[in-house]
């Protein structure tokens, strides 16, 4: 009786440091609604998704640097670059790079919407809402626009990515706002069949509606930001909203049919407090958060001493 209380203690010990690391070392949360296939993750969908990554990252970093470490970052974007736009590049990179560290100037870059132009090729358009910063005081913002098509090269140590930017070009707009604040509070997206959009969110989002036997499928992925990925692999009949969730904020999207397979889509959203409204205190407490999968030791302790634990 004795080594069976002395192994039960012992084992209580090993689950509670166990719950402590799981609560102290942060991972991401992955949410599935409907979930979307497994299978994408891997082959054609896979390439698909790394490409929309890419240019993401391509186009931030692109219009992203820091005086110290200016031609270091911008000479490894351009190494993302076919062979004449890389020239170029950095060649316009020396020519500034005394400018930008004497005048102390920093650039960020956020990404706000990225159209893909075809399906049967790898050609975006980006846009951006860039902060210029000279010096301590003078900050100026502008919208910029960028196009670029992908090909696909072998990886590196330059480029791990296993991508290619060519035809790159980049423009200043003028008179457009392509800001999320010009989007409002409800805003819509085109979501065509077996097509997914991602939307990113400015928090950790926690719980997602969707309309009852809508054939809508989103997989959130969460860390201190959330990312959602909208897709359907047949027609959408009628337009739907889904409804996303954070702490004291939510978020409508209102998803509209798209059946021409040929015109451009925008595959990414980046949305902003702009885009949400407040959660009534009576509402807050609706909003069901979703339950972490238990472990296997604690299910273990469960059936061993017959007992729940909470969570």
């Amino acid at each position: 009786m004795f080594w069976k209380a002395a192994a039960c203690f012992w084992f209580l010990i090993a689950l509670g440091a166990v719950l402590i690391i799981t609560e102290v070392v942060p991972k991401p949360l992955f949410l599935s609604r409907n979930p979307i296939n497994k299978n994408e993750a891997h082959g054609e969908g896979f390439e698909i998704y790394e490409g929309i990554n890419f240019a993401r990252e391509f186009s931030e970093r692109s219009q992203s640097f820091e005086p110290k470490t200016y031609k270091i970052s911008q000479i490894a974007t351009a190494f993302l670059l076919d062979d004449e736009s890389r020239a170029r590049r950095i060649a316009e990179i020396d020519r500034l790079e005394d400018k930008i560290v004497r005048g102390q100037v920093m650039q960020r870059g956020r990404l706000i919407s990225l159209l893909k132009l075809d399906q049967a090729t790898e050609r975006f358009v980006a846009d951006l809402a860039v902060e210029l910063t000279e010096g301590s005081a003078n900050v100026s913002e502008f919208q910029m626009r960028l196009s670029f098509a992908l090909e696909h090269v072998d990886r590196s140590a330059q480029n791990p990515w296993g991508f290619r930017v060519r035809d790159f070009k980049q423009d200043v707009i003028l008179n457009e706002n392509v800001t999320a604040d010009a989007m409002g509070t409800a805003p819509f997206f085109n979501l065509r069949a077996g097509t997914a959009v991602l939307v990113r969110f400015p928090c950790s989002i926690e719980n997602v509606e969707l309309p009852k036997g809508t054939s809508v499928r989103v997989k959130l992925t969460t860390f201190d930001i959330s990312e959602l990925q909208l897709k359907s692999d047949s027609e959408l009949t009628s337009p739907q909203t889904v409804r996303a969730v954070c702490k004291d904020k939510s978020f409508t999207m209102n998803l509209l049919p798209e059946s021409q397979p040929d015109q451009p889509l925008t595959v990414l959203r980046t949305l902003t407090m702009a885009n949400a409204v407040d959660i009534a205190p009576a509402a807050k407490a609706n909003v069901k958060k979703p339950k972490r999968a238990k472990l296997g030791v604690e299910k273990s302790v469960e059936e061993q001493l017959g007992f729940v634990i909470e969570e």
